[in-house]
Order: C-alpha cells, then sequence, then structure tokens
C-alpha cells in the first residue's frame, strides 16, 4: 500500500488518521507519509522513498550502532520487570554529575507525566497553587498546561485545548514569551499564588525561539522574591545544547529540571532533577504521590546511557553538530536573502526554525504572523526533493550527529532550486 492508500485506510480507526498533531500533515495539508525504517540520518516510507530527516528529535540520529548494541544487549535480560535496575542508577550518576541543581532525580515514562509531576512537586513544596506559563509553550498533555500551547493547536479556533474544566484552566497563568513587562504585570497581580514558572529556555512548539537573557534573569528575579519555583522544561534542548543542560548555557539556575527523550536515546521517557529538598517530596519518601510500573523500562536506560556515554567521550561532539546547524543557517539565508524572499532564521546550537517573516521573531504571536502559507510550499518543494522538515511552520528543525556534510550540502543545493510563489 502507498502513503495515500495507508492514509485513508488510518482515518477508519484514529481521530484525524494519526496520533499526534505533530504526525499530521494537517497545518500544510496533504497526507502524511508512512515510515517504514529508519537509519542515520535517512527515513524512508512505504513506498521506498528516502528523506533526510530534520523532524525527528535524536541528537544520534536513528539505530546509532552503540545504542543498538546497548539495547540488544538489554533484550536478553528483559525490559520492564515491575522492579529497580541498576541501570537506571548508572544513568542517574550521569545526570547528577553533570546537571546543575541536580541532587535527586526520579524517572518517568513519558515527558508529560514528568512535567505533570515536577508542577506537584512544586506545589507541594510552597503551597501555592498557580503556575505561570508562556504562550505558544507546550509541556505536555496535562490539564493544567495545555492553555494556549503552541504549534499543534495554533490552527484551531481557540488556542486553549476543551475538555479541561474552567476552575483548572484558571489555575494557569498565561504570560506573552520574552516580554518582561508583560511577567511583571502578572507578578504584581499574582506573586503570592504563582507556586512555579515553567519554560523551555529554547522554546521549540512555536518555532525555535531562545529566551532573551534579560528575560531569563528577570524570571528568576521575580521567582526568588516571590518564593516561586522556576522549572526549565528540558524535554528538548537537554543534553543538546550542553553536556549538563541550559542552565550551563545560560548560566541561569532552575529549581527543577524536566529532561525528555533527548536523554532517554529517543525512546518514550522523562526524568523530573531538583534539589534533596524539593525531590523528597516524592511519595515513596514524602507525599507526593506518583505511580508507574513503566516508569523502570530498562531500554531506555540503556538507551540513554549509551548516548550521554557517547557525547562524553568524544569531546568536540557539540561542536561539530552545532556546525552542521550553524552552516545551514547561514546558507539557507544567503541564498534566501538572493532571491528577496522575505525571512527570519532562528537557531540555538543544534535547533532552528525558518520564517517567512519579515521581522524578529521572539514570541508565539510573531511566529503566527509568518507567512505560514509559504513555508507549507516550501515543505512540500523539500519533501518532493527528499528533504524532510517538520510538517508544521511552527516547529523546530532538529539537526542530528547523525547528518554528513554531503547530506547538508544537499539540504542547501535543494534550498537553492526552490522557487518563489
Amino acid at each position: 500500500m502507498n502513503n495515500s492508500q495507508l492514509f485513508e485506510e488510518s482515518l477508519q480507526y484514529f481521530p484525524g488518521g494519526v496520533n499526534s498533531s505533530s504526525h499530521s500533515f494537517y497545518t500544510v495539508s496533504g497526507n502524511p507519509l508512512f515510515i517504514k525504517s529508519a537509519k542515520g540520518s535517512h527515513l524512508t516510507d512505504v513506498e521506498n522513498k528516502n528523506f533526510i530527516d530534520l523532524h525527528s528529535q535524536g541528537i544520534l540520529g536513528h539505530q546509532h550502532p552503540e545504542i543498538i548494541h546497548a539495547i540488544q544487549t538489554q533484550l536478553q535480560n528483559g525490559f520492564s520487570s515491575g522492579t529497580p535496575s541498576e541501570l537506571e542508577i548508572e544513568l542517574a550518576k550521569i545526570i547528577i554529575e553533570n546537571a546543575s541543581n541536580s541532587e535527586k532525580i526520579q524517572f518517568f515514562s513519558s515527558e508529560s507525566q514528568a512535567c505533570l509531576n515536577a508542577i506537584k512537586l512544586a506545589r507541594a513544596f510552597n503551597g501555592k497553587s498557580k503556575i505561570l506559563k508562556f504562550s505558544g509553550g507546550y509541556h505536555g498533555d496535562s490539564e493544567s498546561l495545555l492553555k494556549d500551547s503552541g504549534a499543534g493547536n495554533s490552527l484551531s479556533k481557540s488556542l486553549d485545548s476543551k475538555g479541561i474544566p474552567k476552575g483548572i484552566s484558571d489555575l494557569t497563568l498565561v504570560s506573552e514569551f520574552n516580554n518582561i513587562e508583560d511577567l511583571e504585570d502578572i507578578f504584581r497581580v499574582h506573586s503570592q499564588e504563582i507556586s512555579a514558572v515553567i519554560l523551555e529556555p529554547v522554546a521549540t512548539n512555536m518555532g525555535c525561539i531562545p529566551a532573551e537573557m534579560l528575560f531569563l534573569q528577570k524570571i528568576r528575579e521575580l521567582c526568588d522574591k516571590s518564593q516561586s519555583l522556576l522549572i526549565f522544561d528540558e524535554t528538548k534542548t537537554g543534553f543538546r545544547l550542553d553536556f549538563g543542560g541550559s542552565q550551563n548555557v545560560f548560566n541561569i539556575n532552575a529549581d527543577i529540571t524536566v529532561l525528555g527523550n533527548s536523554v532517554g536515546g529517543n525512546f518514550p521517557f522523562g526524568a523530573v532533577v531538583s534539589s534533596e529538598k524539593i525531590m523528597n517530596q516524592a511519595a515513596h519518601y514524602g507525599d507526593v504521590f506518583s505511580e508507574g510500573i513503566p516508569n523502570g523500562n530498562s531500554l531506555a536506560f540503556a538507551a540513554g546511557i549509551a548516548t550521554l556515554n557517547f557525547i562524553k567521550n568524544n569531546p568536540d561532539f557539540y561542536q561539530k553538530l552545532n556546525k552542521k546547524a550553524e552552516n545551514l543557517d547561514f546558507e539557507i539565508g544567503k541564498i534566501l536573502n538572493s532571491k528577496n524572499i522575505s525571512h527570519r532564521i532562528n537557531r540555538k546550537a543544534s535547533i532552528m526554525s525558518l520564517f517567512f517573516h519579515t521581522n524578529k521573531v521572539s514570541n508565539f504571536q510573531e511566529a503566527l504572523a509568518s507567512n505560514t502559507s509559504l513555508y507549507n510550499n516550501f515543505f512540500h518543494f523539500m519533501l518532493e526533493n527528499g528533504v524532510f522538515l517538520p510538517p508544521n511552520a511552527l516547529k523546530s528543525w532538529f539537526v542530528s550527529d547523525a547528518i554528513n556534510d554531503s547530506e547538508i550540502d544537499k539540504i542547501i543545493e535543494t534550498v537553492g532550486k526552490f522557487q518563489y510563489s
């Protein structure tokens, strides 16, 4: 069966034919690709067409030999016994020894579960109820965090998910990303109610939009004054920007850090990291309850250990990876300038986005104002020429270590053939 036939069949079983908005081609129009295999930097669909992958988030690409070896070894010993394992201690040691403000850690089976538990820990710690997030920020599928949640919901009439009682929604405050004045206004009114501020230090669900330094510093200052906690959602950026995370890059300490698939070797994975005082509230020691037999998935631990050890054992890893993204950034910008196509490229390390926009893009509203119909044309042109970009103008591109120089050159060459219309 080809992609169109499989999509028609999938519509009989799944709402919209897919199981995640990030799998859908709804915002760019057309049918999604059904991928039968992925290796290195390439995806292969059911029609045997190959694509260079800038959509998936695995920092080492697909089927990295050391990850495959670790998984195959662990498979011989089982992978979900519902009990502790030595592997989880080994992974915890690597993370805690390298991530800032890390004394204890708790593992989960998903990023959503980890973000939800970070919120519970914050509320239990200071006894406050409200959470402040930023417009366009996505922090998993928990009720209190699906307010104004970014790219997956950007074409809906409302930016808030339905099905959430008003009483729960009212506990979530929303501010504009990178807007210090708006942030101060909200704290002026709600400082005694705000338990925590949660954000991605590099937003990835409104396109790639790095937080500005003065903005992060102001958040830290206001949290300290109000005895609110700062939560960094590093499910996409953790150990991708730096061996330890964004706190090292921005020199801003978060009270709680949430890690995700980028640390778990691209397996379903989540983790919450914080000080001993905050983490000791967890139910098996304190009074914040959490449960989940799959939280001890040894395959994810084995893949995570292999991923982090590979990065650690290659001292120039980040320099080489970031150079690839820097090359894409510079050359694509040069080509679009020569074609007089208005655009902005945002990039932080190996995460980037292309906005067809005349002005700076520093928050979700500015991202929404970009020319998404032109991006849709660009997306399909690149796809037809073997480059798989995110099927949404407001999603980020992730450059993996698996992409080689010749593939970077092919991406640049393909962009050069794009005609503005």
